[in-house]
């Protein structure tokens, strides 16, 4: 897969997706979003491969930064509100 960022002349990102996952996260009753750096890019290139609907994205305004908590950059502020509903 060849997403923004992986283009040419380097390697190809190498993804493994298992089609049945999709049905398991659709079935689980909550609403779905890309939490992917790949941002709304994930609904070309993962959404058809596991059979989900187009997603909305988290939007990231800075990736891969050091939080000051050891926190994981992805969990706080974006994705923890979001989760509350």
């Amino acid at each position: 897969m060849r997403p923004t960022g992986w283009e040419p002349p380097g390697p190809a990102l190498r993804v493994r997706l298992n089609p049945a996952h999709g049905l398991l996260l659709l079935g689980l009753g909550f609403r779905l979003v890309w939490a992917t750096t790949w941002k709304t890019e994930a609904n070309t290139w993962l959404g058809p491969e596991l059979g989900l609907p187009e997603l909305p994205a988290v939007d990231w305004p800075q990736t891969h930064h050091r939080d000051p908590e050891g926190v994981h950059w992805k969990t706080l502020p974006r994705l923890t509100p979001r989760s509350a509903g």
